[in-house]
C-alpha cells in the first residue's frame, strides 16, 4: 500500500499502533497456553511482516513529504 495523503497517513500510523498490541495480546496468550516461542514466532510472523511493511510505507511517505517541503 502506498500512502498518498495525510489522511492515509494517519489510518497508517493508527493501523499500526493497533496491530502492535494485538501482536503482543496474541504472544501472550500463546504463551499462556503453553506455545513454543518458535511456534509463537511462527504464528506472529504475518502479522509482523504486515506491520513492518505499513512502518516502511509511513517513514517512505514522510521523507517524501520532507523533501518536497524543503524544496
Amino acid at each position: 500500500m502506498a500512502i498518498q495523503n495525510d489522511t492515509e497517513l494517519e489510518w497508517a500510523k493508527q493501523k499500526v499502533k493497533a496491530e502492535q498490541q494485538s501482536i503482543d495480546i496474541q504472544k501472550q496468550e500463546m504463551q499462556s497456553n503453553g506455545f513454543t516461542a518458535e511456534q509463537i514466532k511462527s504464528a506472529s510472523d504475518p502479522l509482523v511482516s504486515f506491520s513492518l511493511k505499513l512502518k516502511e510505507d509511513i517513514e517512505e511517505f514522510e521523507q517524501l513529504k520532507n523533501n518536497k517541503t524543503k524544496k
